[in-house]
């Protein structure tokens, strides 16, 4: 049954992307703001799991930070600003980059475990267990396969 448990766990770790939100608020480009973050970021160590170390850098290449500031800019660019200028604002960006954080941590501690157990799966078994996120994502949210994939793009 654990095996099971931790099976399933270890799907939704490989399927469900892990956003953090990132140091750098620069919508324009993929470098930071400051050109000394860059290298701050790259060995700035900001967890370890057992010994595995998560760096800024590692955070921000995961997050597509950039993607997603410039997603909320085309929806709303006053929320934009409020959410990256104010005070408030920039404390629920910290809790989310917290939370992220959290959640990156606890998906390398699952995938250690099933490291340490033994437990992988085939690539059969990935894509089937996608399919079948997939197929329950369409589901709950009312969409056909194409209007998924013009979400997507």
């Amino acid at each position: 049954m654990e095996k099971k448990i931790l099976s399933f766990l270890l799907i939704i770790v490989l399927i469900l992307p892990v956003t953090v939100f990132a140091q750098d608020l620069n919508l324009n480009s993929k470098q930071p703001a400051d050109p000394n973050l860059k290298n701050k970021m790259e060995s700035n160590i900001v967890a370890k799991v057992n010994e595995e170390k998560i760096t800024s850098k590692e955070l921000a290449q995961k997050a597509s930070t950039n993607q997603l500031l410039m997603k909320i800019n085309q929806i709303d660019q006053q929320f934009l600003q409020t959410l990256t200028s104010t005070e408030s604002g920039k404390k629920v960006l910290k809790e989310y980059q917290k939370q992220q954080l959290d959640n990156l941590i606890n998906n390398i501690l699952l995938q250690q475990k099933a490291e340490n157990l033994g437990i992988t799966l085939s690539q059969k078994e990935k894509e089937q267990l996608y399919q079948q996120q997939k197929k329950r994502i369409l589901k709950n949210n009312n969409l056909n396969q194409e209007k998924y994939l013009s979400i997507l793009k």
